[in-house]
């Protein structure tokens, strides 16, 4: 914890500044990143490992939030996800120098994390051109209480774009008309879902042990999609195992589906996806992924509908391969990308008779303590602390319902590679108490959560330091559905509250 704490000062106190102005219309600078390096495990093993970076930048710094996952050698099922921090100095004829930092926990496939604390360090040179920024670099990458320290060469991709960002949740009033403030519009169609997705392997199919691994798998997770053009639709997902005996399995994946629109309800959709996956005696190999997949979409009510998927996932280089049946539970919205009609500093004071999304993001540390029965599969005798870092994300359907989703992974407390992901409704009873009911997945690191299925209810207290940022604690109890773990729950991080137009 206490080599977390740098890391959390620094981003929380110093990357907020780039919201901190109500007198202009707020525009901000962000960017998606992705890495790519050939790291060292002890005996001279190698293992690729992929990041992915959401960060946003002011004058002075850029930071967000990164996950990493292995894609070559021999660890699928390796992840770890975090918090990240750069310095990019311009240099002449569009060059830069960046220097950037990422603290996080988790590990996997069964590689020698420890308590599955990740540092990353990495500096070095790129190129911008237009909207896109190459890097290469040197990197470190460590788990300081593992067996893991390597440095090596890295290189980055960054795609940066603008877009609205509104501090606080003071804008959510009554709704004006549009073109009164704004001289164009365009609408941005996007997706977040529930989805539960059943993999059926074929006969032959090994898991690591070299048994036959061949029953249903079920994982539970959440996808989210974005059109590009009338066609093109980009697509994210990540997800964890919920049965079928594989608790430890996670899976992220990327790609790009067509939609063609049948009629107002009735939509057909194929694609594929490429990403990382492994845990759970599953044989990714070194964890490199691919799905190809068709479906049919059917409007249900208002902005829900429902998404069914027939598809084939397959290891690029591990033993696995299976058909795929996917059940989505879809919530369809619109993003504005708006031109105001005039710069001048009285803006600010039009937006707020807006319609709005409220949205938080809530990153924390969480600690699960006082057993009530050993939780541990390799060690009845010993119940330690574990730490996890968590990242908590909300949406509001009105000024008290919300539905929250959360990620946590384990940095201290000898359970290296254990992660979980949370999705569930939360109340609030007034402007210091909420409540959540979570039901979520969870593997790896030695704990027993039989299947991986959870449920967290927890109550969350909040010190408001401001309209934007406040301090979070939180209590609660976690217990594994069929396996042993049941401990209370306590929690320590803050709120950032922020607001986007939609239709």
């Amino acid at each position: 914890m206490r080599r977390l704490i740098p890391y959390f000062f620094i981003f929380f106190f110093c990357i907020p500044h780039t919201f901190a102005s109500d007198n202009t219309f707020p525009i901000v600078k962000g960017s998606y990143q992705f890495s790519l390096e050939n790291i060292l495990l002890p005996g001279s093993e190698e293992m690729g490992l992929m990041g992915g970076n959401y960060l946003i930048e002011n004058r002075y710094l850029t930071g967000g939030l990164g996950i990493y996952g292995a894609v070559t050698g021999d660890r699928g099922g390796f992840f770890t996800g975090g918090f990240h921090l750069a310095k990019v100095v311009g240099l002449p004829q569009e060059y830069f120098f960046e220097a950037n930092l990422f603290a996080g926990g988790g590990g996997g496939g069964a590689a020698p994390q420890g308590g599955g604390l990740m540092l990353r360090a990495a500096l070095g040179l790129g190129k911008q051109i237009d909207n896109h920024r190459y890097f290469l670099g040197l990197s470190q990458v460590s788990f300081p209480n593992g067996d893991i320290n390597s440095r090596q060469m890295s290189f980055a991709y960054t795609y940066m774009f603008k877009k609205m960002h509104f501090p606080g949740w003071e804008y959510a009033q009554k709704p004006v008309n549009w073109d009164q403030l704004f001289s164009t519009q365009s609408h941005h169609i996007q997706q977040v879902s529930m989805q539960l997705l059943d993999y059926f392997p074929a006969p032959s199919v090994l898991g690591r042990d070299g048994l036959v691994h061949n029953k249903r798998l079920s994982t539970l997770g959440i996808r989210f999609s974005k059109q590009i053009t009338p066609l093109l639709w980009g697509e994210f997902e990540t997800a964890g195992a919920m049965r079928g005996g594989i608790d430890g399995f996670a899976q992220v994946f990327g790609g790009f589906s067509l939609k063609q629109k049948i009629s107002q309800r009735l939509s057909l959709s194929g694609g594929w996806l490429l990403g990382a996956a492994g845990g759970g005696n599953v044989d990714t190999g070194g964890g490199s992924m691919s799905r190809i997949f068709a479906g049919v979409e059917i409007g249900l009510y208002r902005r829900w509908s429902s998404y069914l998927q027939l598809g084939y996932i397959f290891a690029l280089d591990g033993a696995f391969s299976a058909r795929a049946i996917n059940f989505n539970l879809v919530y369809n919205f619109e993003n504005i990308a708006l031109t105001l009609k005039t710069n001048n500093n009285s803006m600010s004071r039009k937006i707020r008779s807006l319609h709005w999304r409220r949205l938080s993001i809530r990153p924390g540390v969480q600690k699960y303590t006082f057993y009530q029965q050993p939780a541990r599969k390799f060690n009845v005798q010993k119940n330690p602390d574990v730490d996890l870092t968590i990242l908590k994300l909300d949406a509001y359907f009105n000024s008290q319902f919300y539905v929250s989703g959360q990620a946590l992974g384990a940095f201290r407390g000898e359970a290296g590679g254990y992660a979980v992901g949370l999705l569930g409704p939360g109340f609030r009873l007034n402007q210091y108490f909420s409540t959540e009911l979570l039901l979520g997945v969870a593997g790896g690191g030695g704990i027993d959560v039989g299947s991986g299925k959870l449920i967290q209810p927890m109550i969350n207290f909040d010190v408001k330091h401001s309209k934007i940022w406040s301090t979070e604690l939180s209590a609660g109890y976690v217990k594994a559905y069929d396996g042993k773990l049941s401990a209370f729950v306590f929690n320590l991080g803050v709120a950032y509250r922020f607001s986007h137009p939609y239709y």
